[in-house]
């Protein structure tokens, strides 16, 4: 047999060809394997993997995923949602928040000294005030189409940002355990996964022990707003924390996640006999519901003064601490509810309407 050597000079530059093509196509490289992976236990919309170098969060929003890679910790954050702030000054990172959509919506006493610019709302936010303040990421949440035109005009300027879609998730759980996004972002991850860990555990503790009862106390949401009363279905947030609570909620037939409008007569039917009434909307006293509509005060929980409202912790300038920490610490929203059916007061979000 004969051999047919190939010239030297020949191998080297096939060889060299070889190397540019697959520089040139990223795509055929191999991926870095992970350190480490984070799949969340009940969080459905993020996921986060360590690299020796970086950190990758991958979040799923608008039918679509989307990564960010972190090379160091974030040291300039705009938080556009209450939620995003709560979660930040749990994880005591107030310092790294440099934008909010509005100063009026903030309940945490120190991030108000801060200097902080503001934005305004989500879907009308002044991407050329964003871009001159020059942020390590822009934290969006998005609740309607609109806010595919704020990303597209993220995305032509080269701001940086995640759409967090915490308020998607199905479970009271499932939402708090979006703090663990929030302390691979700012380099918090053990004291995120500490909180989250005391979260769960009271959590389910307090189901556990309201599982047991057999009699159930009914359960009343919202009033009614220009005429139509907005009422969750039974796989809500609010109707989950009820159930959680040891309650008997009245609308627990509609199968939906969202709001269903009903007419005040609809209500009426199912509530009327409710022996507690929450979620008041804009409501601060008892007398405040017949300001809204007189036939309020038809119902057993209204005349038995068992109405109850999230307005425990506010601002006159219109922040609600229900909303910025309520969401990562159910286990205190499930404790007021708890009190709330074993007729004490709760000493949390919520409070008495007198």
């Amino acid at each position: 047999m004969k051999y047919k050597f190939v010239n030297p000079q020949i191998l080297f530059l096939v060889s060299l060809f070889l190397v540019f093509q697959n520089c040139q196509n990223p795509r055929k490289q191999a991926r870095p394997i992970s350190t480490e992976r984070l799949i969340p236990k009940y969080a459905k919309g993020f996921s986060i993997d360590y690299f020796s170098d970086s950190t990758v969060v991958h979040t799923h929003a608008l039918g679509d995923s989307a990564d960010f890679t972190i090379r160091q910790p974030l040291k300039r954050i705009v938080c556009l949602s209450s939620t995003h702030v709560g979660a930040m000054c749990l994880l005591n990172a107030r310092d790294k928040i440099i934008g909010v959509s509005s100063r009026n919506y903030l309940y945490d006493s120190a991030l108000i000294s801060f200097p902080l610019a503001e934005f305004g709302e989500a879907n009308l936010l002044n991407i050329e005030k964003l871009y001159a303040l020059k942020p390590d990421l822009v934290m969006l949440f998005t609740i309607d189409p609109t806010s595919n035109g704020v990303i597209h005009k993220l995305q032509k300027m080269g701001i940086p940002y995640i759409v967090n879609a915490e308020f998607k998730e199905t479970s009271p759980l499932a939402q708090a355990e979006w703090i663990k996004l929030f302390g691979a972002l700012t380099d918090r991850t053990m004291a995120a996964d500490s909180i989250f860990a005391e979260v769960e555990e009271r959590y389910l503790s307090i189901k556990k022990r309201r599982a047991e009862i057999s009699k159930r106390p009914k359960v009343l949401i919202n009033i009614p707003w220009n005429g139509v009363w907005y009422i969750s279905g039974k796989e809500s947030i609010i109707a989950q924390l009820i159930a959680d609570a040891g309650g008997h909620y009245l609308f627990d037939q509609l199968q939906a996640n969202g709001n269903i409008p009903m007419s005040f007569e609809g209500v009426y039917a199912n509530g009327k006999e409710a022996d507690y009434w929450i979620n008041t909307g804009i409501c601060k006293r008892k007398s405040d519901l017949l300001q809204e509509d007189a036939k309020l005060k038809l119902f057993k929980a209204y005349n038995s003064n068992n109405l109850f409202n999230n307005i425990n912790r506010i601002r006159p300038t219109g922040g609600n601490d229900f909303w910025e920490t309520g969401v990562m610490r159910p286990d205190l929203v499930l404790e007021d509810l708890e009190m709330i059916l074993t007729g004490q007061n709760p000493r949390n979000f919520y409070k008495r309407l007198d």
